[in-house]
């Protein structure tokens, strides 16, 4: 089953994006403090019962299409990621649910002339 995913209400393919990796079913690291006691063995655990954010890459292809170039997909992706500021749901369709905020930039890679490839980057918590 390949994989797709909705952003900020909009599906991946409505850009011409095929994804060829994600790790969005790996879990975040616990927030956690460990604190060294001078004559105590093993460290006093500082447990704030929280999780730190994790972060999403999806690796993906862009395929440029006759009704639109590549330049004018990465126009409409960058707002589509960028606008408005703020968390949004990023869904994948094996059910993953996440708030998430993108916070790469779009840097393509050359596969040939018409597709590119490139990686995005989510700083995401599970979605309730």
């Amino acid at each position: 089953m390949s994989i797709t995913f909705t952003f900020n209400g909009r599906n991946n393919e409505e850009f011409n994006i095929l994804v060829k990796t994600s790790n969005h079913n790996d879990k975040p690291k616990r927030r956690i403090e460990l604190v060294e006691i001078a004559g105590r063995t093993g460290n006093l655990i500082i447990d704030e019962g929280s999780f730190e954010n994790l972060t999403v890459n999806v690796q993906c292809y862009l395929d440029g299409t006759k009704d639109r170039t590549i330049y004018q997909l990465v126009d409409e992706i960058q707002t589509w990621l960028f606008e408005p500021i703020g968390y949004k749901i990023l869904e994948f369709n094996d059910g993953r649910r996440l708030n998430a905020v993108c916070t790469s930039g779009l840097e393509l890679n050359d596969e040939t002339r018409d597709t590119k490839t490139f990686t995005l980057t989510f700083s995401c918590f599970p979605a309730e």
